[in-house]
């Protein structure tokens, strides 16, 4: 719930909280510990940072409570599904308008990893199954409204923006002429420099081919789709 109360209640209990996401930092900043973020997910801390994202000013969320909600994604399939049953999308869509880099950078990276789980009947053939979920809270134009900024000091949360919306768009047309950008943006990333980026735009291109508009649109040019 919003923080109510004098400004030194306000910020007394933004300490407090900034501690709490600090611990957790601490605990899983290494990825490890997949029965300890079952705990963690179990015991309500995900829906209460949820809460916090969604019904907190932006100014009172911090770099640290974002990277702490990070922290619990980077685990396996069967906690990712418990972090989808709660609904983050609405949270974390709202943090995509904070002012701060690495705010925005948790919060698309959280997006991605969750986007991860795929049903037991799903494959790259099939639109993605969160496709609807992340369309319900306007998810699509509010990651492509970060593709869209141009700022050098957000290259890196634009290139994560467009990998996160060719997921989305696995298998499925981009009809919307202005959104053809996220397949140019992303056929520049199949030789980047990063590991992950490289690896990531290579697959994602690949799932958004299924669709033949898409795959007329990134052959344009005799663009050859890496496997």
């Amino acid at each position: 719930q919003p923080i109510e109360g004098s400004d030194e209640r306000k910020n007394e209990i933004k300490l407090q909280c900034e501690g709490s996401c600090m611990i957790l930092y601490a605990l899983f900043y290494d990825g490890q510990d997949n029965e300890g973020r079952w705990q963690s997910i179990n015991a309500g801390v995900v829906d209460a940072l949820l809460r916090m994202f969604e019904t907190r000013d932006l100014k009172l969320i911090t770099h640290t409570n974002s990277e702490a909600f990070l922290k619990l994604t980077l685990t396996n399939t069967d906690n990712l599904a418990l972090i989808l049953k709660a609904n983050p999308y609405p949270g974390l869509l709202k943090l995509l308008k904070h002012q701060n880099q690495e705010v925005i950078s948790d919060s698309i990276t959280s997006i991605i990893n969750i986007l991860s789980i795929k049903s037991n009947s799903s494959s790259i053939a099939q639109t993605h199954p969160q496709f609807n979920q992340i369309s319900e809270y306007g998810g699509i134009e509010k990651i492509f409204s970060v593709l869209q900024l141009q700022s050098k000091e957000m290259k890196q949360n634009r290139n994560k923006a467009a990998l996160c919306l060719g997921l989305i768009f696995q298998a499925k047309e981009i009809s919307n002429p202005n959104m053809k950008m996220i397949i140019t943006h992303i056929k520049t990333l199949i030789n980047d420099s990063d590991v992950w980026t490289k690896s990531t735009a290579r697959k994602v291109l690949n799932g958004l081919a299924v669709n033949a508009v898409n795959k007329a649109e990134i052959e344009k040019g005799g663009f050859k789709i890496p496997q």
